[in-house]
């Protein structure tokens, strides 16, 4: 008859031998354990989508890719704005120069001196899908993308600063390849063709891919509250060293987050974009800009058109990008906002 220590090291042996399956005898105190938790890469993700602004003697652009893929309705523009609302947080208004459009090569245009450069292409398969590879403009687009490091140092005279490109779209093989291999990706539902399944199978897991879905069908169900939530994919990591978990978000509204896409000026905006052909102010009208207190909403938001443009020297477009209007309107401002100024010194 054996005793209980010799029948326990018995099981012990027997157990050790299949190797998938663990032959450590459960306890008591495995009752307290707590359950595991789900990888959370929230403040991992916005360390890499949003990484410091290198010093100026470091001569180093650093450039930045993401992308956000999501069915319609599931709060891509959303986060998008709440993405923009923490690199306010960490750059601070002034430094960025916020771009958001459906065209790349609109947002390629528009790039200024600030230290980040902050490119939202929302709705991006409209203007960059797969079927339309071969069209010049997209090409031309899809190689300024490659180069837009050059081009930063080119239109700013700068060789430090951080660019950040965030494409939003809604089915993964729909967009061109070129632009949906970021270093950080956010999914915001499950795709339901096959290769979108095995894609997201073959990368995230099963576990992970279910949780995908399991959130894909609460929002399907009505609950906005889901819409918080996405999964965050590092390819560089992958499932094996822990590059998937979820990303959490919030609902914010944020003053400066324009109220419409950019879109290409008119021609006739864009022979005026350099100036809107008037005389520099005198110091004395600059000094009565600094003291002069406006009362509408509108004469104040002139008013924010006039500084950006004649004292802190902004060109019209960065003027246009960051309060979400046409040059056209930009220039007709600072105008109307002048003759206001010199009625009043006068």
């Amino acid at each position: 008859m054996k005793s209980a220590e010799e029948l326990l090291a018995s099981l012990h042996r027997q157990c050790a031998l299949y190797k998938p399956y663990s032959y450590h005898l459960r306890g008591y105190e495995d009752m307290y354990q707590p359950p595991a938790v789900p990888k959370d890469l929230t403040t991992e993700v916005n360390k890499r989508l949003f990484p410091p602004i290198p010093a100026a003697e470091e001569e180093n652009v650093i450039w930045v890719h993401a992308t956000l893929q999501g069915y319609p309705g599931t709060g891509k523009s959303k986060l998008l704005e709440y993405l923009y609302y923490v690199a306010l947080g960490i750059y601070g208004e002034e430094q960025i120069n916020l771009i958001w459009t459906n065209s790349p090569a609109i947002a390629f245009k528009r790039i200024d001196s600030r230290p980040v450069q902050l490119m939202m292409i929302d709705d991006a398969a409209r203007c960059a899908n797969s079927l339309q590879m071969l069209n010049k403009d997209n090409m031309d687009a899809a190689t300024m993308f490659q180069q837009l490091r050059h081009r930063y140092e080119e239109v700013s005279g700068k060789k430090y600063g951080v660019i950040i490109c965030i494409f939003s779209w809604q089915r993964r093989t729909e967009l061109r390849k070129t632009y949906r291999q970021g270093f950080v990706q956010f999914f915001k539902s499950a795709g339901a063709e096959k290769d979108e399944r095995d894609w997201l199978i073959a990368n995230f897991g099963r576990r992970w891919y279910n949780r995908l879905r399991r959130l894909t069908d609460r929002m399907q169900c009505g609950d906005n509250r889901c819409k918080s939530l996405s999964i965050a994919y590092l390819p560089s990591l992958g499932k094996e060293l822990g590059g998937v978990g979820f990303y959490h978000s919030q609902l914010v509204r944020v003053a400066q987050w324009p109220s419409e896409m950019l879109s290409e000026a008119p021609a006739a905006e864009s022979q005026n974009a350099e100036s809107p052909a008037e005389k520099q102010p005198t110091p004395e009208e600059i000094k009565l800009h600094a003291t002069w207190y406006v009362e509408t909403p509108e004469m104040k938001r002139y008013a924010q058109y006039y500084q950006r443009y004649y004292v802190e020297k902004a060109p019209l477009a960065a003027i246009a990008n960051q309060f979400g209007v046409t040059i056209k309107a930009v220039s007709y401002g600072i105008h109307h906002y002048r003759e206001a100024l010199l009625y009043e010194l006068n």
